[in-house]
């Protein structure tokens, strides 16, 4: 005569309540949970818990003389002295994200109703090939990230920045040809000073009109549409966004906004700087 033993208890994982049923057939004891009444039953490895459940129960019938013998009451006991805890995944710690420092800068019209945007049309083994982007690039080491977008605008573009807005950073993890992780700090130039170049060795500098920009009429990367409302958005905040990468691609975005500071009453407030010249 097989033996059978029910209870119900929660999933220790899910807090779900499932139902256990565990029967002897054939010398052996066949574990198996169904998630409703009614519900489909499948075969499950038992658990130390569940060992000692099914053990106390078959006591309890023993002592009722209930169709429970003393081979089978062995039988458990002899589970529980052997049974081993599946080994714990190691917990490490996560790696710390190693980045390329970089740049980005959006340069505005003295109307600020366009940006200065560059066309990578030179190389066709460029990853921006067809796309527009805006000036900035890799930061050098012993340059603080001002120094570092200044001196890129200043070989993209010809010209000098008079005064720039830190809008954001965001993280690109995946990003680079070879998955690299990048990290970038993001500004928007409004005064600038001299004749900005027509082309470099990347491609075409084109004025571009912000409308055109926000609402996605150019060739961008896929993720820039997603980050750049925050870079002309309200002045008040600031971003700082995190968006990994994949084949190329975007495969999330997420972003937290802080409020710009302001400084101090007690300070004077900063002169306003030169005058732009050549200005479109």
């Amino acid at each position: 005569m097989s033996v059978e033993v029910k209870w119900e208890d929660s999933d220790p994982q899910t807090g779900q309540r499932r139902f256990i049923t565990v029967q002897k057939f054939a010398g052996r004891w066949q574990f198996s949970v169904r998630h409703s009444r009614r519900g489909e039953s499948r075969p499950i490895q038992p658990t130390r818990e569940m060992l000692e459940v099914l053990l106390d129960r078959l006591q309890r019938r023993y002592q009722r003389r209930e169709g429970v013998s003393d081979l089978e009451l062995q039988q458990v006991r002899t589970l529980l002295a052997h049974y081993r805890d599946p080994p714990q995944l190691e917990r490490t710690r996560p790696m710390p994200l190693l980045a390329q420092l970089a740049t980005l800068g959006f340069v505005l019209s003295a109307d600020g109703q366009r940006v200065l945007l560059i066309h990578r049309n030179r190389r066709p083994d460029d990853p921006h090939w067809g796309k527009y982007n805006g000036l900035g690039g890799k930061l050098e080491a012993g340059e603080d990230v001002v120094a570092g977008l200044t001196r890129e605008i200043r070989e993209e573009a010809g010209i000098e920045c008079l005064s720039l807005r830190l809008r954001g950073t965001v993280s690109w993890p995946g990003f680079g040809r070879n998955g690299e992780n990048w990290f970038g700090f993001i500004f928007i130039i409004d005064t600038w000073q001299g004749t900005p170049l027509t082309a470099n060795a990347e491609g075409e500098l084109v004025w571009c009109e912000l409308a055109d920009v926000l609402a996605g009429r150019l060739p961008m990367w896929e993720g820039d549409r997603l980050f750049l409302p925050l870079v002309f958005g309200p002045r008040e905040q600031t971003f700082h966004g995190v968006m990994p990468y994949a084949n190329g691609r975007p495969i999330g975005w997420s972003y937290s906004l802080l409020p710009t500071t302001s400084p101090p009453s007690d300070q004077p407030p900063r002169p306003a700087p030169p005058p732009a010249t050549d200005r479109p």
